[in-house]
Protein backbone atom coordinates (compact mmCIF):
# COMPACT_ATOMS: atom_id res chain seq x y z
CA UNK A 1 0.00 0.00 0.00
CA UNK A 2 1.21 3.46 -0.70
CA UNK A 3 2.14 5.67 2.23
CA UNK A 4 -0.89 7.91 1.64
CA UNK A 5 -3.44 5.06 1.73
CA UNK A 6 -6.23 5.69 4.24
CA UNK A 7 -5.70 2.23 5.77
CA UNK A 8 -2.61 3.55 7.54
CA UNK A 9 -4.84 5.98 9.45
CA UNK A 10 -6.67 3.09 11.14
CA UNK A 11 -3.79 0.66 11.62
CA UNK A 12 -3.47 1.36 15.36
CA UNK A 13 -7.17 0.59 15.86
CA UNK A 14 -6.71 -2.67 13.97
CA UNK A 15 -3.67 -3.62 16.04
CA UNK A 16 -5.58 -2.87 19.26
CA UNK A 17 -8.52 -5.00 18.11
CA UNK A 18 -6.21 -7.91 17.28
CA UNK A 19 -4.45 -7.51 20.63
CA UNK A 20 -7.77 -7.64 22.47
CA UNK A 21 -8.85 -10.69 20.48
CA UNK A 22 -5.55 -12.37 21.30
CA UNK A 23 -6.06 -11.74 25.03
CA UNK A 24 -9.62 -13.05 24.85
CA UNK A 25 -8.57 -16.26 23.09
CA UNK A 26 -5.76 -16.83 25.59
CA UNK A 27 -8.29 -16.46 28.42
CA UNK A 28 -10.61 -18.97 26.73
CA UNK A 29 -7.72 -21.40 26.29
CA UNK A 30 -6.74 -21.04 29.93
CA UNK A 31 -10.35 -21.56 31.06
CA UNK A 32 -10.67 -24.72 28.97
CA UNK A 33 -7.41 -26.12 30.32
CA UNK A 34 -8.46 -25.18 33.85
CA UNK A 35 -11.72 -27.13 33.40
CA UNK A 36 -9.75 -30.16 32.27
CA UNK A 37 -7.38 -29.87 35.23
CA UNK A 38 -10.38 -29.65 37.58
CA UNK A 39 -11.83 -32.80 35.99
CA UNK A 40 -8.50 -34.62 36.40
CA UNK A 41 -8.26 -33.51 40.02
CA UNK A 42 -11.84 -34.67 40.68
CA UNK A 43 -11.09 -38.03 39.08
CA UNK A 44 -8.12 -38.54 41.37
CA UNK A 45 -10.04 -37.32 44.42
CA UNK A 46 -13.08 -39.54 43.83
CA UNK A 47 -11.52 -42.61 42.27
CA UNK A 48 -7.94 -42.61 43.48
CA UNK A 49 -8.12 -46.04 45.09
CA UNK A 50 -9.73 -47.58 42.03
CA UNK A 51 -7.09 -46.02 39.80
CA UNK A 52 -4.35 -47.51 41.97
CA UNK A 53 -6.06 -50.92 41.95
CA UNK A 54 -6.10 -50.97 38.15
CA UNK A 55 -2.49 -49.73 38.04
CA UNK A 56 -3.54 -46.34 36.71
CA UNK A 57 -1.93 -44.41 39.53
CA UNK A 58 0.07 -42.29 37.10
CA UNK A 59 -3.12 -40.31 36.47
CA UNK A 60 -2.08 -38.18 39.46
CA UNK A 61 0.77 -36.83 37.35
CA UNK A 62 -1.42 -35.96 34.37
CA UNK A 63 -1.44 -32.26 33.61
CA UNK A 64 -3.91 -30.35 31.46
CA UNK A 65 -1.06 -28.32 29.98
CA UNK A 66 0.29 -31.46 28.30
CA UNK A 67 -2.97 -32.07 26.46
CA UNK A 68 -3.24 -30.92 22.84
CA UNK A 69 -5.75 -28.06 22.64
CA UNK A 70 -7.88 -29.93 20.13
CA UNK A 71 -8.40 -32.73 22.67
CA UNK A 72 -9.21 -30.61 25.73
CA UNK A 73 -13.03 -30.44 25.32
CA UNK A 74 -13.45 -34.15 24.68
CA UNK A 75 -11.14 -35.17 27.51
CA UNK A 76 -12.86 -32.81 29.92
CA UNK A 77 -16.12 -34.67 29.26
Amino acid sequence: MPADAHEWDTILEFVEAVTQLNAQKHQERAANRNNLQLALDALVAHAGQELEYFALGEVTSWDAEACPLTEVPALTQ
